[in-house]
C-alpha cells in the first residue's frame, strides 16, 4: 500500500477506495500525510529561520555603523554656545571632541584658508574679518583676535571634507596623534 501512496496516478484510486481500506491502512495514510505536514513545516521553519539570522547579522552590522556614524557625528558638533560668538585660538581648540592647542588651531586656520599664512601671530585674512568668522579688537595698540567657533570649525570642516579626510580627522582621539596629523595636513597642504 506504502508504494501505492508514493504515486499520483493512482491517488485518485486510493481515495474512491477509501471506504474499503483498513483502520491500520488509514492510519498509515493518515502518518504518512502528517510526516510530510511536518516535513514541509520543519523545512519552511528552517527557511525562515536562515532569513531571521541574516537579518539579525544584517541588524548587527548595521547597528555598528550607526554608532559609528553617531560617535562621528557627535565629534562633529562639539561646538558649545559661548556667551559673547568669539573665542580665543585657545578656547576655539577646546571646542574639539579632542582639545587642539592655540598654535595648532592656527595651522589649521591657515590651511582652511581663515588665516594669513607664515605669521608669528594667527591673523585672520580679511574675508574672515568681513564675514564675521573672525574679530579684531584692540587693546591698545596691540591687535587681538577672535574667532566664531562655529563658522571656524564649519570651514574647517569644508576644507577637511574637499581633501577627503574629515573622517579620518574626526577618528583621532589622542591629542598627540591629532597634532601630528594637522602637522602632516599642513606639509602637505600648505600654501
Amino acid at each position: 500500500m506504502s508504494n501505492e501512496l508514493a504515486t499520483i496516478e493512482n491517488f485518485e484510486d486510493i481515495v474512491n477506495n477509501f471506504g474499503e481500506l483498513s483502520d491500520t491502512q488509514l492510519d498509515a495514510i493518515q502518518d504518512k500525510i502528517n510526516e510530510a505536514r511536518f516535513i514541509k513545516i520543519s523545512n519552511e521553519l528552517r527557511k525562515v529561520n536562515n532569513r531571521l539570522d541574516k537579518m539579525e547579522e544584517q541588524r548587527e552590522i548595521d547597528s555598528n555603523m550607526s554608532q559609528a556614524q553617531l560617535d562621528l557625528e557627535i565629534k562633529r558638533h562639539r561646538v558649545e554656545e559661548h556667551r559673547y560668538g568669539y573665542v580665543s585660538l585657545s578656547d576655539l581648540g577646546q571646542c574639539y571632541q579632542v582639545s587642539i592647542g592655540a598654535k595648532t588651531v592656527g595651522k589649521l586656520l591657515r590651511l582652511a584658508g581663515l588665516a594669513k599664512a607664515k605669521q608669528s601671530k594667527t591673523e585672520p585674512l580679511r574675508s574672515a574679518l568681513v564675514d564675521k568668522t573672525a574679530k579684531s579688537i584692540m587693546y591698545g595698540d596691540i591687535p587681538t583676535y577672535q574667532w566664531n567657533p562655529e563658522r571656524c570649525i564649519e570651514k574647517i570642516d569644508k576644507w577637511l571634507n574637499d581633501i577627503e579626510v574629515i573622517d579620518k580627522f574626526y577618528a583621532i582621539e589622542s591629542e598627540k596623534k591629532l597634532t601630528k596629523f594637522i602637522i602632516e595636513l599642513e606639509s602637505t597642504y600648505s600654501k
